[in-house]
């Protein structure tokens, strides 16, 4: 390892220059290591307006507690490929702050970085991620590979974009792929290629440019479609070596490679941009990056474990995550995955809301507002912000609009017409309850009989065209409990525009009672699963089609979407009451770019 790394700068006094090679747009900032011969940065900034300078020039004022103004870019303000210069420092301040020996290279003979607080989900890092993420009660993922370099030409200095691909465990009819695809959109290419089971190269020349695209990649046997994925979206002249997708199979779960301990009271939610943020039970705070699809400990939740019927774990619009609990007076946590820490917000308004265990919740379409609705003994309906104000707290009131009971334990779900965010308004099914009718609905009166039926899945029929301004909406809900017991009845609610709501309870619709349904969707079906076993709805027949599945969940779990398109089932239990020991991914039936 080169000493040129990290050398003193040809100016009078104190004064260091050290080379570093940066990747923004990267899960957090930090510092990865040695590559090549450079120091390569990961920046949560992107590289627009200078963001990545800046980001830079605060991550080494930090690291050696010096002011920014001491920082100086000397080369490379537009490129990966910089030089820094520090002023006031020494240089073995430097290598220590970098974790360089004297002679340049990783203390240890590792790569800050490569040890066990960061790893790829590559096979070749697992031992050390286990080590460290066992004690965080999550165990490493293993995966299987295959590299899929695109070598970017056209310019004096080529370099090659790296796509890591991960195959589903346990699948080997992928094995009878023939050919595959591999698409980058927008701008193209769209080549084809003759290959012989997954063991294979594909390589395309391309130049290098600041357009943002993602990848698509296709694996079939003659016109059949086996598998597919996509990655995040990425700028081929940035993208680096640390991109990933999964191949999994269309309209169906395909088993995520590796085991998982520790998934009992796991919490997840979607970090927009950015991936998963996994939350364990004794507080271990994980996210698995949509880009590399590499997992990350991150900074411990600083509280007690909130209890699961009197919390949530949401995505907020800024790319956070926010954990609220309401077994008490609402209090609110916000996670920065860019940051890696935790914080207690503070709350702007009214946030004495008494016990509501068992309140619905959802939240809006832009991902800036949390609706709690009803629960324990109230019918109110208290909305919080969840973007914090300039002064970072968040803004929490009640809504004019009441429920017309608690309907504890029911299910909300968004009646959504083409063009709108939120469209016709707010539907609520079912409660833990006999007295209400089955449907409460924003835009309308209630209606349908008068059922307890909690922990339905709901999702709304008609999408884009078909949920037009004339349309009559249908929000199908399945499953759940009715009277304490797994039900097969489901319930097709219509919402004609401006009229009243028609509510049709289906009586054993499906074939077999389903507990604790996990709804996902494509633009051909509605899809859901619960106690090993995988359920079709056609979107235009409403025909239920049960099928077997590798996914042992039977009831708890969390499904959670990533900007990729595919949808993550983490978490729950088994039939036996057992923690699930494998991730679920479902992949949609694509889109073709």
């Amino acid at each position: 390892m080169s000493s040129r790394i990290v050398r003193p700068a040809p100016v009078d006094g104190d004064a260091v220059d050290v080379d570093v090679q940066v990747v923004p747009r990267a899960s957090r900032t930090r510092v990865v290591g040695i590559h090549g011969e450079r120091v390569k940065i990961q920046l949560a900034a992107p590289p627009v307006d200078g963001a990545a300078n800046k980001a830079l020039v605060e991550l080494f004022a930090g690291l050696l507690k010096i002011p920014r103004a001491a920082v100086e870019l000397t080369s490379g303000p537009s490129s990966k490929r910089k030089t820094l210069r520090l002023h006031g420092v020494t240089l073995d301040a430097v290598r220590e702050a970098l974790e360089l020996d004297g002679a340049g290279a990783p203390i240890g003979g590792r790569e800050r970085g490569r040890s066990s607080r960061r790893r790829s989900l590559a096979g070749g890092d697992l031992p050390a991620v286990d080590r460290r993420l066992r004690k965080r009660g999550l165990s490493a993922l293993a995966v299987a590979t295959l590299a899929l370099p695109v070598v970017a030409g056209g310019c004096e200095s080529n370099s090659s974009l790296h796509l890591r691909v991960i195959l589903p465990e346990g699948d080997a009819d992928l094995d009878r792929a023939d050919n595959a695809a591999l698409v980058l959109d927008p701008g193209g290419p769209e080549l084809s290629y003759d290959i012989d089971g997954t063991d294979f190269t594909l390589e395309v020349e391309l130049d290098l440019d600041d357009v943002q695209r993602v990848a698509y990649l296709y694996l079939a046997r003659g016109p059949d479609l086996l598998a597919w994925g996509r990655t995040a979206p990425f700028v081929l002249a940035e993208a680096g070596e640390d991109l990933a997708l999964f191949l999994g199979r269309p309209g169906a779960l395909s088993t995520f490679p590796g085991a998982v301990s520790g998934a009992e009271g796991m919490v997840a939610a979607r970090a927009r941009g950015r991936g998963m943020v996994l939350v364990a039970e004794d507080g271990g705070t994980f996210l698995l990056s949509e880009r590399d699809l590499g997992i990350e400990a991150g900074d411990d939740f600083p509280a007690a474990t909130p209890p699961a019927s009197a919390s949530a774990l949401v995505d907020a619009a800024d790319g956070a995550v926010i954990r609220a609990r309401w077994d008490g007076d609402l209090t609110a946590w916000r996670f920065d995955p860019g940051a890696d820490a935790w914080e207690e917000v503070a709350l702007v308004g009214d946030d004495a809301l008494g016990t509501r265990e068992g309140a619905a919740w959802i939240v809006d379409a832009s991902a800036e507002h949390l609706l709690l609705l009803g629960g324990g003994a109230v019918s109110d309906i208290v909305e919080l912000s969840l973007v914090p104000d300039g002064d970072g707290a968040l803004d929490v009131g009640r809504l004019e609009l009441a429920l017309d009971g608690p309907r504890a334990g029911s299910t909300a779900a968004w009646v959504v017409r083409d063009g709108t965010d939120e469209g016709e308004g707010l539907l609520l099914f079912g409660g833990d309850q006999d007295d209400l009718p089955l449907a409460y609905f924003t835009a309308a009166e209630p209606a349908g009989p008068t059922l307890r039926w909690t922990g339905a899945a709901c999702a709304q029929v008609e999408r884009g065209a078909d949920a037009s301004a004339e349309a009559i909406l249908r929000v199908l809900c399945f499953g759940g409990l009715r009277d304490g017991s797994p039900t097969a009845d489901a319930a097709l609610i219509r919402v004609s525009p401006g009229g009243p709501l028609e509510v049709e309870h289906l009586e054993a619709w499906l074939p077999e009672p389903f507990a604790d349904p996990r709804l996902f969707a494509d633009e051909s079906a509605i899809y859901a699963q619960s106690e090993g076993r995988w359920l079709r709805v056609d979107r235009g027949g409403l025909t239920p089609e049960l099928s077997a599945t590798a996914a042992t969940r039977a009831t708890g779990g969390h499904s959670v979407n990533l900007g990729t398109g595919v949808t993550f089932l983490v978490g729950g239990v088994t039939a036996e009451g057992q923690p699930t020991d494998r991730w679920q991914v479902f992949t949609p039936s694509p889109d073709v770019p």
